[in-house]
């Protein structure tokens, strides 16, 4: 029918998506230990990644090199069950997030408890 190739594959964007990344968190690993290492001792809270994000720079943590890298760190924590999609979505708050949806996220098993 199509001679063309399919230029919106999910699962060849899925892996392009995890290869990137894990590019960017092999590039700032000393980063994502802190990070991994600090957000175990932080209180148990539902919410979106952008409230843990908020908490881990209160707590000191500073920002990556490459801002890419808080979301691979998100997926590192979903990943390690250390957080866990709660099934709902809200909106984001930060103005530059201007608002869009996002899972919310609980402490999950993986979680080592501030």
């Amino acid at each position: 029918m199509h001679d063309q190739p399919d230029l919106f594959d999910g699962l060849e964007s899925r892996a392009a998506r995890d290869a990137g990344i894990a590019s960017v968190l092999d590039h700032y690993a000393g980063w994502k230990d802190r990070a991994l290492a600090m957000i175990v001792t932080l209180p148990r809270h539902t919410g979106p990644f952008e409230d843990w994000r908020r908490m881990l720079r209160e707590a000191g943590l500073s920002e990556p090199p490459d801002f890419h890298a808080w979301g691979g760190l998100s997926n590192a924590c979903q990943k390690g069950k250390i957080l866990v999609r709660t099934g709902r979505f809200v909106h984001m708050r930060a103005v530059r997030s201007h608002a869009r949806i996002t899972p919310e996220l609980t402490t999950g098993e993986g979680y080592g408890c501030g």
